[in-house]
């Protein structure tokens, strides 16, 4: 830097002699760019610090997003696997009330048809004993007159064909009875399976709740960072929203009354009290609820609030296990936090039919229904379309 500097000086001096303070000023000048070319090279550190920051805040961002599907994939797995037991559990629980109902029915039989060889049995010994301690061979050896003895004959032999006709009966309720003895044990073996069945799956069960709890816990504290929460939330809100565009893009409308007209006439899909209401604030004014949650017991049926076609019904971010239907007009409703769904994507459903149960799903810390209606992905408030309070 000192060679060139002097070079231009000596340059400004050839050119302009006698001239010194356009030398010095020369020299200003030229020292200048030379001066100006040189600081990068002095900051290249704070550069490179400031390069390394942002690297080690994309591996940590990056590593929160790693943590944060992890733990939700734990919560998802343990939910979607509860929601699978609570199935088998339902089913079992039919089988083995329709098996109690079926023996029961068959242990009654039993004890008629007990009663039944019991009377018949009396019969018989008292017909054997007319014809035999009072009969027609008596009859026969007292040489009575030709008429009566004709009677006496005819009577005995209405007694004999009485006589067949119990031991008949007899035979044929031992057959049906020694068949009910036979079926009703088999009855009990197969109640004593499903009964294991049962509470095999109750233990399972509740073994997939407590590893939801686990997950949960840690999943809570993850989220007690408020930013982390608002990421999470907002996320879950656009993935949400390209999700309804997207169904409403490819769904086909179904031909019903048009939506709008039910206005102020529907039904809540569940009964229950708000744990929320539409437009409420939440995360400290962050963000606001496009929907309510009706709180209630789990395993209460949810209801589709109108005509629709299911294009929706599997595991949700947040939302748990979800269920969408398209009623027309661009007009969806939403139902979430399910413990178990009834609906299959495709189906088309009529106001009133059961489409899901009331669960916990999605990570939530009660039981309850998050309930939303759209239109055009436009969140509108489901207490101007239903007609009574939810909890009435």
């Amino acid at each position: 830097m000192i060679f060139h500097t002097i070079a231009c000086a000596s340059a400004c001096a050839r050119r302009r002699p006698g001239l010194k303070p356009l030398v010095a000023g020369c020299l200003l000048v030229c020292m200048v760019p030379v001066t100006v070319a040189g600081e990068p090279g002095r900051k290249q550190p704070e550069l490179q610090q400031g390069q390394d920051q942002s690297a080690a805040l994309e591996r940590d961002g990056r590593r929160q997003r790693e943590e944060y599907g992890a733990l939700r994939m734990a919560v998802q797995g343990s939910e979607q696997a509860a929601s699978r037991v609570v199935d088998d559990i339902k089913k079992t629980k039919q089988a083995l009330e329709q098996k109690i109902r079926t023996t029961g029915e068959l242990d009654t039989r039993i004890q008629a048809l007990q009663s039944a060889l019991q009377s018949d049995r009396s019969l018989l010994a008292t017909l054997v004993r007319a014809v035999y301690m009072g009969g027609r061979f008596r009859a026969l050896l007292e040489q009575q007159e030709v008429a009566r003895i004709g009677r006496m004959l005819a009577y005995y032999d209405y007694f004999d064909q009485l006589r067949l006709q119990r031991m008949e009966s007899i035979t044929g309720s031992l057959r049906e009875f020694d068949g009910a003895q036979a079926t009703m044990q088999l009855n009990l073996d197969r109640l004593q399976g499903l009964h294991r069945r049962y509470q095999k799956l109750l233990d399972e069960y509740i073994g997939q709740r407590q590893q939801r709890q686990e997950a949960m816990h840690q999943l809570a504290g993850y989220l007690a960072d408020q930013n982390r929460s608002l990421t999470v939330w907002q996320g879950t809100a656009e993935k949400l929203r390209a999700l309804i565009a997207d169904l409403q893009r490819s769904a086909p409308r179904p031909g019903q009354r048009p939506f709008q007209s039910l206005q102020g006439q529907l039904s809540w899909p569940v009964m229950g009290h708000l744990g929320n209401q539409f437009g409420e604030s939440r995360l400290d004014g962050l963000m606001v609820w496009d929907g309510v949650t009706l709180v209630t017991g789990a395993g209460e049926p949810v209801q589709a609030i109108s005509a629709g076609r299911v294009v929706f019904a599997d595991w949700f971010h947040n939302l748990g296990l979800l269920v969408i239907l398209d009623h027309g007009d661009g007009y969806i409703s939403l139902y979430g936090h399910n413990e178990q769904l009834k609906s299959r994507r495709g189906r088309r459903v009529r106001q009133g039919d059961t489409i899901a149960y009331v669960g916990d799903s999605g990570g939530q810390m009660e039981f309850g229904l998050y309930f939303e209606i759209r239109r055009e992905g436009v969140p509108l408030n489901p207490a101007h379309w239903c007609r009574e309070e939810p909890d009435a």
